[in-house]
C-alpha cells in the first residue's frame, strides 16, 4: 500500500454539518428522515419549556409531525438519570434519544447513554444548543446526530446546525426555505470561540466568588464541570418569589432569563417533582462574551438588591 504525500480522504476527520435556519428547523428535518414511523417513540430528558413566545424548540416539532416521545429522569444537577432511561429503553419503542447538555455542562453520562442507545438499536441526538464550537469539548463528537444554536451564543437574530457522525445515516439536504443566511454561518466560522470561552469561564468565576455566602440563593451547580463553557450563570432563588426578582433585575437592566420558568404540560409534577422544583426556581444570570469584569459585580449587586426587596 502506497502512502501519498498529501491527503486523500474527503471524508476523514470532517465534520459534516448543514447550516439551518434554526436548530428547531435542523431537528425537524432530522425526525422526518429518522422516525420509522407508527408508535416508535424518541425519549427526551424530562426538563423542557415551552414559552407563549418562543413555544418550545424541542417539543414543538415533535407535535408537528405527530412523532410518539416519551421521558426520563435527570437529577437536581440536571444530569441523566440512567436507570430511568434504561428503563424507558427496555420498552424497545424508542428509535432516538436526546440529550440535552444544560446551560453549555456537558452530560457526564453521555457515554454510557451510547452505550445503551447502541444495545437498543435507538440514535443518540445532543442538543447542544447551549454550547459553542470547541475543539476539544466533548459535546457533539458522540452522538449520531447534533444540534448546535447560533443566535443563542453569538450575535445573530437566527442560525443553527445539524451535524451527523461520519457514520451516522444522512438525513439529505435541507430543504432550500430551512438554509440559514449567511450572517450566522459567517459568525460560526469565523468567532474565535477560544477566547469567548475564556470570557465566559473567568466571567463565570467571578461571579462564583463574588455569589459566596449571598443569602436567599444558591448557585445550581457546586462548580463548573471540566470543560464545560457556560451559556450562563444558573442559580435557585430559595428566598423569594422566582419571578419577582426575575422582574426587578429586567426592570434595573440586568437580562435575567429563566430555563425553564415553564415546563410543556406533558412533563407531570407527579412523576417528575424534581424538573418542576428546578423549573420553580431556577435562575439564569448573563456571562457572556460580552460581559466585563465590572458587569458581572454589578450583576451580583443587582440579584442582591432584588433579593432584599423581594
Amino acid at each position: 500500500m502506497s502512502l501519498e504525500k498529501e491527503p486523500s480522504d474527503v471524508e476523514n476527520l470532517v465534520r459534516h454539518r448543514q447550516f439551518c435556519t434554526r436548530a428547531r428547523d435542523g431537528f425537524t428535518h432530522l425526525l422526518r428522515r429518522a422516525w420509522p414511523g407508527g408508535r416508535s417513540r424518541i425519549l427526551l430528558p424530562a426538563y423542557i419549556g415551552h414559552s407563549p413566545i418562543e413555544g418550545s424548540g424541542i417539543f414543538d416539532p415533535l407535535i408537528a409531525l405527530g412523532v410518539p416521545y416519551g421521558f426520563y429522569a435527570v437529577d437536581h444537577a440536571l444530569h441523566v438519570d440512567l436507570t430511568s432511561l434504561e428503563r424507558e429503553l427496555a420498552r424497545h419503542d424508542a428509535f432516538g434519544v436526546l440529550a440535552i447538555h444544560y446551560f453549555g455542562s456537558p452530560q457526564p453520562e453521555l457515554g454510557e447513554m451510547k452505550r445503551l442507545c447502541e444495545r437498543s438499536g435507538a440514535v443518540l441526538i445532543e442538543d447542544c444548543c447551549h454550547c459553542i464550537d470547541r475543539l476539544g469539548s466533548s459535546v457533539g463528537g458522540t452522538g449520531d446526530y447534533s444540534l448546535y444554536s447560533i443566535h443563542k451564543v453569538l450575535p445573530c437574530e437566527d442560525g443553527g446546525i445539524l451535524q451527523r457522525a461520519p457514520n451516522a445515516p444522512d438525513p439529505g439536504a435541507l430543504p432550500s426555505d430551512l438554509v440559514a443566511s449567511e450572517l450566522p454561518v459567517r459568525l460560526w466560522r469565523d468567532a474565535a470561540f477560544d477566547e469567548i470561552a475564556e470570557r465566559r469561564v473567568s466571567n463565570y468565576r467571578q461571579m462564583n466568588t463574588e455569589l459566596h455566602g449571598l443569602p436567599g440563593m444558591k448557585p445550581f451547580w457546586d462548580q463548573l464541570q471540566e470543560g464545560a463553557v457556560p451559556l450562563n450563570f444558573p442559580v435557585l432563588i430559595e428566598s423569594a418569589d422566582r419571578f419577582e426578582v426575575y422582574k426587578k433585575m429586567r426592570a434595573m437592566g440586568v437580562g435575567v432569563v429563566a430555563l425553564y420558568h415553564t415546563l410543556v404540560a406533558a412533563i407531570q409534577p407527579e412523576r417528575f417533582p424534581v424538573s418542576h422544583e428546578i423549573s420553580r426556581k431556577i435562575l439564569n444570570l448573563p456571562i457572556h462574551q460580552d460581559v466585563e469584569s465590572a458587569d458581572v459585580s454589578r450583576i451580583v449587586a443587582t440579584l442582591s438588591d432584588a433579593l432584599r426587596s423581594g
